[in-house]
């Protein structure tokens, strides 16, 4: 039969290995998380910088579309100016059937 000193001693053992063992499982998830959280912050960091490039890229079409219809206008404004009413007439006609 076991007496009281020995449970108690027992009990201490398990306490302590216990203790070891959560702290070694928290050393752990601590350093798992510090990796995941570094590469969800790369992988964010490249999305970013490739959202950047997606938009820099975006504005330069944009202007580029900009400057080269401005000059169109500018040298034919005449046909301009035929094609946009063209335009408000096919727009006016939609407009008309769908009421």
């Amino acid at each position: 039969m076991a007496t009281i000193e020995s449970i108690r001693n027992d009990m201490s053992d398990l306490i302590s290995e216990s203790e070891q063992s959560l702290k070694r499982v928290g050393t752990d998830t601590a350093d798992r998380a510090r990796t995941v959280s570094s590469n969800v912050g790369a992988r964010l960091d490249s999305g970013k910088a490739q959202l950047q490039q997606f938009q820099k890229e975006a504005i330069d079409r944009a202007r580029n579309a900009a400057t080269v219809t401005t000059r169109y206008a500018r040298e034919r404004p005449m046909q301009t100016l035929g094609v946009v009413a063209l335009v408000g007439i096919a727009i006016g006609l939609l407009l008309s059937r769908r009421t």
